[in-house]
């Protein structure tokens, strides 16, 4: 019996030192996740406008176009939980935090990242920003997302050939993406887009998700900063399909949030969608995510917001 148990221990030794190898080599590699948290932990003092979300967020939101110091770190599928861990993890860091951008969108209020299709991405809030976020320690292993075989050309491009991580990241966090040509590409999807974002129950998950907003607010008001909330421009295409209860149930809680002096809500639904479906193409990706473009014009408009109340705060200042 002891020397069937040393014979198996010596046959999956190897196999079990192999997977730790593997794992620690794929979490040294740059991704979404280690480059923003990097990030955070660097330069959390100095960021004076801090941009909270989920995909609708890290692609609309340019920090490039800011006057201010300011750091994108939405992430894709990140949901309003995550958004008030981030914001409680770096609070003590933020010692110059005047704004929090948080984009809420159509199904913001009714969705959370266990029960989306990239809830994969949970552990990496494990591994990188080091909050407890996946409880299953085989789930947070980054060797299984991929084949073993894949795992290994991964490692050797990277350590080995030297080859660099290609990232679709600006330096302060903006996912850049490349602006939608294909109309008919945009009508063809559609209805499977607004259905993944719809729910037929508006009280699932709704109650939790407006506490996280609530705390969020909470922690601004004790860094003394102001929070705008915002719906991001969606293409004409993709708001006329939008089911009306649910968009008036995210307009009226947000209206009841805002007070308008450190808590605000701007609706940039309709943006875009002055121009006919075609010519408003170049502002977007697909259906409800900007384009580079997009987001450049969309993040101008931001900041002249966030000027916009600096003014007036000086103004009652002088007053």
């Amino acid at each position: 019996m002891k020397k069937s148990i040393i014979l198996t221990i010596i046959f999956i030794l190897p196999f079990i030192i192999l997977t730790i190898w593997i794992e620690t080599m794929l979490r040294g590699i740059p991704n979404e996740y280690m480059i923003k948290s990097n990030f955070m932990n660097a330069n959390a003092s100095r960021i004076k406008v801090l941009v909270l979300g989920s995909s609708h967020g890290i692609t609309a939101i340019d920090p490039d176009c800011f006057s201010q110091y300011t750091y994108n770190c939405a992430h894709y599928a990140q949901s309003l939980d995550r958004d008030y861990n981030i914001l409680n993890q770096y609070q003590d860091r933020l010692d110059s935090l005047e704004y929090i951008i948080l984009p809420v969108s159509y199904h913001s209020l009714w969705t959370k990242i266990d029960l989306h299709a990239h809830k994969w991405r949970k552990k990496y809030y494990n591994i990188y920003y080091g909050f407890r976020v996946e409880q299953n320690p085989i789930k947070e292993l980054i060797f299984l997302d991929e084949t073993i075989h894949e795992d290994l050309r991964i490692i050797k491009d990277y350590y080995y050939n030297h080859q660099p991580i290609h990232t679709d990241l600006t330096p302060y966090g903006l996912a850049v993406t490349p602006s939608q040509t294909n109309l008919g590409w945009i009508n063809s999807t559609i209805d499977q887009v607004v259905a993944a974002h719809s729910t037929d129950d508006l009280t699932r998950l709704y109650d939790e998700n407006v506490s996280y907003l609530k705390k969020i607010i909470d922690i601004a008001k004790k860094k003394n900063a102001k929070v705008i909330f915002v719906t991001i421009p969606g293409h004409e295409i993709f708001v006329e399909r939008l089911h009306p209860d649910q968009l008036n149930l995210l307009y009226t809680t947000m209206d009841k949030l805002k007070d308008n002096k450190t808590v605000f809500y701007y609706n940039f639904l309709h943006e875009f969608t002055k121009e006919d479906q075609e010519t408003s193409l170049k502002y977007f990706h697909d259906a409800d995510h900007l384009s580079y473009l997009g987001a450049r014009t969309f993040s101008v408009k931001l900041d002249s917001i966030v000027k916009a109340l600096d003014k007036k705060e000086k103004i009652q200042s002088a007053n």
